[in-house]
């Protein structure tokens, strides 16, 4: 949005030749490709944040796929089991903006009734009986 209040024209296309019209198909054609990518990677934010900011698309095309995306499925896993295992390392559940991104969902769409229900059993004195 910033880009945009500043005056930047992302989408700016150039149509005055043959090869302008080239070029600038093959670099949308490239960009478009790199955000898929991201996507497919399950780097959702730098898929949308590289829609406006074409090198955060090249940065997390770059990047680890997560260990549960598809890119990891169809590349990672038997066949490079290296990267199978750096990649759940690097996104491991319990990392800090994992962490975050639940504190989140939690404050935005409530606990899990499961999750909430067992915080409410544990916090109970037991009953006498």
């Amino acid at each position: 949005m910033g880009l945009i209040l500043l005056g930047a024209a992302p989408y700016d296309l150039q149509f005055d030749t043959v090869l302008d019209v080239i070029i600038t198909v093959a670099l949308i054609g490239v960009w478009g490709g790199l955000v898929l990518l991201c996507f497919t990677k399950q780097r959702f934010f730098h898929g949308l944040a590289g829609l406006v900011f074409a090198p955060l698309a090249v940065y997390a095309a770059s990047r680890l796929g997560k260990p549960e995306s598809a890119w990891a499925r169809r590349f990672y896993g038997t066949r490079r089991p290296d990267k199978q295992a750096k990649a759940e390392q690097r996104f491991r559940p319990d990392r800090r903006t994992e962490q975050v991104k639940k504190w989140v969902r939690d404050g935005v769409g409530g606990t899990p009734t499961q999750e909430y229900e067992a915080k409410v059993a544990a916090g109970r004195p037991p009953s006498a009986e």
